[in-house]
């Protein structure tokens, strides 16, 4: 599972990707601030998205509810009444996070089973450890940076098998802010690691964006003037450790040449993709810890 870029066309990922008949496109809200569905609900054809994707994540048990919240959720339904079912899910836990497959996390132990979620400002873990499932919520506000690292490190051959069959291995590393002063690198294993990344962004753009009092852009809103031309060198960089050519316009593989002598990343058998800076880490306060 991946975001379709501004760029793309769906019809023509969709028919390239198409070859087993398996893949498929997904229409979800591009929005984290659940406020923003009040904008939505009196235009019919959005609020009837919203619904279904709330119903969807209802039903897939993302959305945390009681019995008899269940069963009210099932009465508006069967009523049809799909601004009061909005409304109930909205006060449920997880409303508006997206949901990724099990992976292997190193908090609050290496080798952790555990489930991710991004949403609320966050990224929460629901942790296996020993007979107990232990919740863990990381804010965007303490990531100071965040990286994507191709290849896990020596681990269960099972766990890797089970967290990755038939893929390649990705792992994302955030430097979070544990305590005041004290940065710890937190690393989650799975090949949804580019995804999450770009939820990370996501967040943190809408962050940025209600920081300075802007509004999300709506189609109309961009603009259809050629972007100026840039010489191919501009676009491209070559990286010599890797072997691979990056594009710095990519949030994804926008890497910065190196981080302050103490902020030292960790060490990893993989090639870092990309280190990402976050702009909204700068205004924490000691209130925030």
């Amino acid at each position: 599972m991946r975001k379709l870029q501004d760029f793309e066309s769906p019809y023509i990922s969709l028919r390239t990707a198409n070859d087993t008949g398996m893949h498929r496109i997904v229409l979800r809200k591009s929005f984290w601030d659940p406020v923003y569905d009040d904008d939505l609900l009196d235009n019919r054809i959005a609020m009837n998205l919203l619904f279904v994707q709330a119903e969807n994540e209802v039903d897939r048990g993302w959305l945390m509810a009681t019995k008899d919240q269940h069963k009210q959720l099932s009465a508006l339904q069967q009523k049809g009444s799909k601004k009061e079912y909005l409304r109930l899910a909205r006060t449920l836990k997880y409303y508006g996070f997206l949901q990724f497959k099990p992976c292997i996390v190193d908090y609050p132990q290496p080798g952790c089973r555990a489930i991710v979620c991004a949403g609320n400002k966050e990224l929460n873990f629901r942790v296996q450890v020993v007979d107990q499932v232990k919740e863990v919520s990381f804010k965007v506000t303490r990531m100071r940076c965040w990286r994507i690292t191709n290849g896990l490190p020596d681990m269960n051959d099972s766990i890797e098998e089970e967290n990755n069959p038939g893929n390649a291995a990705l792992e994302l590393s955030f430097e979070y802010l544990v305590a005041k002063d004290t940065l710890k690198w937190i690393v989650v294993f799975s090949d949804q690691a580019i995804l999450m990344s770009m939820c990370l962004q996501g967040m943190v753009d809408e962050l940025i964006m209600k920081k300075k009092g802007n509004r999300i852009k709506k189609p109309q809103d961009r603009s259809r003037k050629s972007a100026p031309k840039r010489p191919v060198s501009s676009l491209l960089k070559r990286d010599f450790s890797s072997n691979s050519i990056k594009s710095p316009s990519s949030p994804i593989e926008e890497a910065s040449n190196s981080l302050p002598s103490n902020h030292t990343a960790p060490v990893s058998q993989g090639s870092p993709i990309g280190i990402i800076e976050n702009d909204t880490f700068d205004g924490i306060g000691d209130d925030d810890l």
